[in-house]
């Protein structure tokens, strides 16, 4: 039964993976994909986290997708197109293994209460910013699953920590694995620290073993840790330790406000919400439900107080995120399927209608943003890439792109072709320099005055090249575009609602004339 599961759960995550054809954010290509093809072709463009004596991440999560690129390359089956799906394939199915662990958590959570255990699926199985992530090669959706897979050994309840009965004594798992699964996922995703600790530190104070459970967490911790950082070192000195550098700069230094900030309230307001359907007000049901009464084998209040943990803690820094709460989506979905069973008993067409409705949304909300908003880009991508592959294979192609830095994919997704990119620099101020100005800023200010003779030179003098822009930027460049000889070659819809000032509604392609001095 497990397997038949697994397999319908495998084709549904692999459907959704091809369903899905449009890009969220820059570090699901250039924090995972273009570092693991870096790693195995010897050619990427690898950002200024990845950069000098003091990384921000470590290499785990990309070198799991190096090791398969490895293994393709090998076998001789490393085709562009399976270049380009690879991550997705490892992800989505990294994400059916942790929804068969989902499913087998909520039989733990809801042991006599299979009403609640079914909205609790339905909710969680077409919560459409689940489904938007599940394939992306994003730490946070590894986050996400690592969690659901070491919840499975943690103990949740009082007779899993302190057994009493021989019954309880032979149901009993070894804390191991979750101390281990869980320190793998701090070390791909550091605020995952937010969700162990809070679950660890409450797991040492309800044992009546503490100084076993120490000794047990310790080589549990630390073993992964060292491997983490002579991995990270290359084995070599000194020593990496990307985690510390992570917290450096998010958390001391409040280094995250470079990529924007947002009022303490914005996850509250506008990013939970957003993400979870309004179902975080069923959970918060939920929860006052447990804390007024708790039923047996429910969902335990610990999970919703490291939800609150987590908020408020990311709710202090300035920078924030929608993907950044994807992890915590699933520790809340069981809260809201006890609080709908519970209204089910009491307001049963309420119940019905409130499902209902969120159903409805949530395909409406993954279907807008798995097929239309933000596609153009990839788009743009396979068309460049096929014409190359036609027209000059054996050419070295120059790709400039006049956009937001880190908006399109890079050579992981031109492979075997001979291109170079050109992008727009924006490495933030790590240096404190005075005056001190982004590439990126500086050009989309004004863009007519950005180009000088020099930058004329380096961006727009490639004889074979592509230009990719929004057409608002174009429409104020276009003059200095057409006299480099580049001519619109293809026009794309972008989205409906661009996510920030410097993007538009459409996107083109520029083509230079081959005729072009």
């Amino acid at each position: 039964m497990t397997l038949k599961i697994f397999i319908f759960i495998f084709i549904f995550r692999f459907l959704i993976m091809f369903f899905t054809e449009t890009w969220f954010v820059p570090d699901e290509y250039f924090q995972c994909t273009e570092v693991a093809y870096g790693m195995v072709y010897g050619k990427a463009h690898l950002s200024w986290e990845w950069q000098g004596s003091e990384p921000l991440r470590s290499v785990l999560h990309p070198l799991v997708v190096a090791f398969f690129y490895k293994i393709y390359q090998f076998l001789g089956y490393d085709s562009t197109l399976a270049v380009r799906l690879l991550p997705n394939m490892i992800h989505s199915f990294l994400f059916a293994v942790s929804d068969l662990f989902y499913i087998k958590l909520c039989n733990r959570i809801f042991f006599a209460n299979p009403r609640g255990k079914a909205f609790t699926l339905i909710l969680y199985g077409t919560n459409w910013f689940i489904i938007y992530c599940s394939s992306r090669s994003l730490a946070n959706s590894v986050e996400l699953c690592l969690t659901i897979i070491a919840l499975n050994w943690y103990p949740l309840y009082l007779d899993e920590i302190n057994p009493k009965t021989e019954s309880d004594k032979r149901r009993q798992k070894s804390f191991v694995p979750y101390i281990v699964i869980g320190t793998i996922s701090i070390l791909i995703r550091p605020t995952a620290v937010l969700i162990w600790a809070v679950l660890g530190l409450r797991h040492l104070y309800q044992s009546d073993n503490k100084i076993r459970l120490i000794l047990t967490a310790i080589p549990s911790l630390f073993i992964p840790i060292l491997i983490s950082i002579l991995i990270d070192s290359n084995f070599q000195t000194p020593l990496k330790f990307p985690l510390f550098h992570f917290a450096k700069f998010n958390f001391f230094t409040s280094g995250s406000a470079h990529f924007g900030t947002h009022p303490w309230y914005w996850y509250f307001i506008d990013g939970l919400f957003l993400t979870s359907t309004g179902t975080y007000f069923l959970a918060t049901g939920g929860y006052i439900l447990q804390k007024e009464g708790a039923a047996n084998r429910s969902p335990p209040t610990i999970l919703f107080e490291t939800i609150i943990v987590y908020l408020l803690v990311h709710s202090c820094l300035p920078h924030k995120e929608h993907r950044f709460i994807l992890p915590i989506l699933g520790l809340m979905m069981p809260f809201a399927g006890l609080f709908l069973q519970y209204m089910s008993t009491k307001i049963p067409k309420a119940s019905k209608f409130i499902i209902f409705l969120i159903i409805v949304v949530n395909l409406i909300s993954a279907f807008f943003f798995c097929r239309i908003h933000q596609r153009a880009t990839l788009d743009a991508a396979k068309d460049i890439s096929k014409d190359i592959t036609v027209k000059n294979p054996n050419t070295l192609i120059h790709i400039v792109h006049l956009m937001p830095c880190y908006s399109m994919p890079q050579y992981a997704y031109f492979h075997k072709l001979k291109v170079r990119h050109h992008m727009l620099d924006c490495t933030p101020n790590l240096h404190n320099q005075t005056n001190y100005e982004e590439e990126s800023e500086v050009f989309h200010h004004d863009p007519v005055k950005f180009f000088t003779p020099s930058r004329i030179g380096k961006y727009l003098a490639h004889k074979h090249a592509y230009v990719v822009i929004y057409k608002k930027t174009y429409q104020r460049i276009s003059t200095v575009l057409k006299e480099t000889g580049y001519r619109v070659w293809r026009t794309y819809q972008h989205t409906p609602v661009p996510s920030s000032e410097n993007q538009d509604t459409v996107l083109l392609v520029l083509k230079r004339s081959a005729d072009a001095t």
